[in-house]
């Protein structure tokens, strides 16, 4: 390798004949010695095997995705629209929490589909040219809308679960009104990022197209700040809530059973309320790593295959969720699953189709039954 230290850290590629700069394209400097933000950690990375391969794991990762989360949110807005559901402060948040789902689902599979699917060099350059103002002002803030859905629901549960004076059915001002607010807050909060960036003179075309995201010092301040009050607090809030309805479920029920362990009572609560608990433990674990690792990371720590592949398994962690959304939220809850087979279109579809084929095969078996003569 050929160092030449002028201005770049330079070595000559005998492939392709020319000189190309050794520095990943987050550091600028005569030795690359000068890191611009911390959140361009990812570019430090060094390519795994998949990738060296020309494999893009990640774009199908994310490409499929996108499809198990349209569908999934489709299964449970059909559910939630049903009158029983909607009727609730719950169900606005439900109804709510759907909808976001299918639109970042739309957004995964479209966006991602250029690059994996589409040969069109002048769509391709369209799609990485805006790629980075699509993460930062419009799945940003959709991720945002979700975690606080998510947030709502829970803090309807816990109002249900602790005032047996309040009832499912009241006034829906309240969930309306913060519903709109958090339309409205989670994508003014990153305007603050449009007014602070800086356009470093980088020779890297790469970098060029994601240079929205090289924020001056007050603006990686600002960026961090909001990032991690819509994320963490989401966290904090799970965790607040699920302490307060467990502390409040074991105190009922030790004035009735008083014989079982404090294990054991634990143990039932957390069976009985799956629907409440599992939800949000599993949203909240499979983000929680991904998040953490980004909160940390930098160039100068992310030159390792170790670190490209312990990404890797933390992307799935975080999309996994996601993709057994109906799982998690109808078919867990005794109530829901009930009104989906009952009244949602596809579960009524479902229920006809089974017996239709509970007809054929009764049938069959009764004319494989008949003696011949």
């Amino acid at each position: 390798m050929n160092i030449n230290s002028d201005v770049f850290c330079f070595y000559f590629d005998k492939k392709n004949k020319m000189n190309q700069s050794a520095c990943s394209s987050c550091f600028i400097g005569n030795h690359c010695q000068i890191e611009l933000s911390q959140n361009l950690w990812y570019f430090g990375m060094v390519p795994n095997t998949l990738a060296e391969n020309n494999i893009p794991i990640n774009e199908i990762i994310v490409w499929v995705f996108g499809i198990f989360l349209v569908f999934n949110g489709i299964l449970c807005l059909q559910t939630y629209l049903c009158g029983k559901i909607r009727q609730t402060n719950l169900g606005i948040y439900l109804i709510m929490l759907s909808i976001v789902s299918i639109f970042i689902g739309i957004l995964h599979f479209l966006w991602h589909s250029i690059f994996l699917w589409i040969k069109d060099e002048k769509l391709l350059g369209f799609a990485a040219a805006y790629h980075c103002p699509y993460a930062k002002y419009i799945y940003n803030p959709l991720v945002f809308m979700y975690n606080w859905f998510i947030t709502g629901a829970a803090a309807e549960r816990v109002l249900v679960e602790c005032f047996r004076n309040y009832g499912l059915h009241d006034s829906r001002r309240r969930s309306v009104i913060f519903s709109i607010t958090i339309l409205l807050i989670c994508p003014l909060s990153t305007l603050p990022g449009y007014f602070t960036i800086q356009d470093n003179d980088i020779p890297s075309p790469l970098f060029k197209l994601y240079y929205c995201q090289n924020f001056t010092e007050l603006g990686y301040y600002l960026f961090q700040l909001i990032t991690r009050f819509h994320l963490f607090s989401y966290c904090f809030l799970y965790i607040l809530m699920n302490i307060i309805v467990s502390s409040k479920l074991i105190r009922r029920r030790q004035r009735f059973i008083d014989n079982d362990s404090l294990i054991k009572q634990i143990y039932l609560i957390m069976n009985r309320h799956k629907d409440f608990f599992i939800p949000y433990l599993i949203q909240t674990l499979g983000q929680f790593p991904n998040l953490v690792l980004d909160y940390v990371m930098t160039c100068q720590t992310a030159g390792t295959k170790f670190i490209a592949n312990l990404h890797l398994i933390f992307v799935i962690l975080q999309v996994l969720p996601f993709t057994i959304t109906f799982y998690l939220y109808i078919y867990l809850s005794p109530v829901y699953l009930a009104i989906f087979w009952v009244s949602s279109p596809i579960g009524k579809s479902l229920r006809k189709i089974k017996k239709k084929f509970e007809f054929i095969r009764t049938n069959r078996t009764s004319y494989n039954s008949i003696p011949l003569q």
